[in-house]
Formats: structure tokens, sequence, C-alpha cells
């Protein structure tokens, strides 16, 4: 799944390009084929937790796997001088290392896409180590009210002249139940765009 997930984000962006110079119905086309893969991927990673009796893995080295993902980011969107900042500690957490970076992947790629020059996301310390919660926000157009709610449904677009596949932020939020967490749009204070938090407990 995640070694699929660079030539799928490069794949995006060959479809904006593109759209860009004109050829939207070759856009569209390649945009339906990325849904339907991304939708295959996420349909065998549930089958394969639910096979497994839950998630595993080795933890999660917050900081490390956190700063690569967002090196790729960056890397995706050099052209638009886009810079993603980063505060997290060190520590390795408890949780499983490819849900984590599918559900930050997630949330750092819709964040990447509607910002205008910055991402930031934030990792509150927790000394007990008893749940994980974060924060990542962008300084683009944030979300109407009246669709903050809403978010998180399966094929919802904020804005449909932006390209997008809708799925991201439902993955995030079936992660996260997965989790028995909590998740929270709004608008931020600090940068103006949409404010994601997310609270998963570790305990038990």
């Amino acid at each position: 799944s995640h070694a699929l997930k660079t030539p799928l984000a490069v794949l995006g962006h060959s479809a904006d390009a593109l759209a860009a110079r004109g050829d939207a119905e070759g856009a569209d086309a390649i945009r339906a084929q990325l849904d339907a893969m991304r939708a295959t991927i996420e349909r065998e990673l549930r089958r394969a937790r639910l096979a497994g009796g839950g998630a595993g893995g080795a933890g999660f080295a917050l900081r490390a796997q956190l700063g690569a993902l967002v090196e790729v980011l960056q890397r995706l969107h050099a052209g638009r001088g886009l810079r993603i900042e980063l505060e997290a500690d060190a520590r390795t957490w408890p949780v499983d290392r490819e849900d984590m970076l599918e559900l930050f992947g997630n949330l750092l790629d819709n964040a990447c896409k509607w910002a205008r020059t910055r991402v930031r996301v934030a990792v509150q310390s927790d000394s007990a180590m008893a749940r994980l919660a974060f924060s990542v926000e962008d300084d683009g157009p944030g979300v109407p009210p009246e669709l903050l709610d809403r978010l998180g449904t399966a094929g919802l677009r904020a804005d449909e002249s932006r390209p997008g596949h809708g799925l991201g932020l439902a993955i995030v939020g079936d992660i996260v139940a997965q989790y028995g967490g909590s998740i929270r749009f709004g608008r931020g204070s600090a940068l103006g765009g949409l404010r994601v938090e997310v609270e998963l407990p570790l305990g038990g």
C-alpha cells in the first residue's frame, strides 16, 4: 500500500497537468482510475486488518517517519514553494506504523492540496504516552461552516473546481474509528485554513 503512495501521487499530478493544458477528459479518466485503485487498496487493507485480529507493527517513530513523509510531499509540491512544518518528538509510539502513515499521509496530502504556502503538523506532548493527539492545518481558504460536519464523507469535495477524490478524509475517519479515537474539523486560528484535530487513546 505505502509503496504505491508516491506513484499514485505522481499520477495525480500528471492528471492536474493534463487539466491545466486543457485536456479535462484525459485528466478525469486518470482520476477515475486513481479513485478505483485507492478504493481497492483501502478495501484490502481493512480485510487484512480484520483477518489479522487488529493492528500490530513495531511502533511508530514519530519524528523520523513523519519527517520522511514530509520530505516526499515537499518534493511533490516543490513547484509551489510549499513549506511543511513538523513539530513532533523523537519517541516511538505504540501504534501500528502502516496505520499512522495512512492517517498522517491522507491528512497531509489534503492540507498540501489546499494550502497556499504553509502546512503545519503538530503532535502534543504526552509524557505518559496514554494518547496520541495531534493537529494538521494549512493556510488555504478553509471549509465553509455548513460543510464542516460533512467532512469525512466519502465522495464529498469542498470545491468541485479543484482536483480531488474525496476519499482521503473518509479513510482518516475509518482509521480514527478503528482506534476508538476522535476527530474534529474547524478553522485554524494560526494559519486560517482547515484545522484537523485527532486524538487516539493508546491505553488498554
